[in-house]
């Protein structure tokens, strides 16, 4: 196996994601952790669970919402 060091110039930029949008993406992830416990812990129902889930879609509006559906 030959190993080659790559001498690239070209500079990796983030995606450009203000602060305010990597907060509502963690709000919304740690939300949705905290409503599948009770869903699993059986302390909501799954009608219940989806109801939950698309208030927080439209109140944190994450910028990973298409993965999540």
């Amino acid at each position: 196996m030959r190993v080659e060091k790559l001498n690239s110039k070209k500079e990796i930029s983030p995606q450009g994601y203000t602060r305010e949008e990597l907060d509502s993406e963690l709000d919304f992830f740690l939300s949705q952790k905290l409503i599948e416990e009770l869903f699993l812990l059986g302390e909501i129902s799954l009608e219940e669970y989806r109801k939950i889930r698309n208030e927080n879609m439209k109140a944190f509006a994450p910028f990973l919402a298409p993965l999540y559906q």
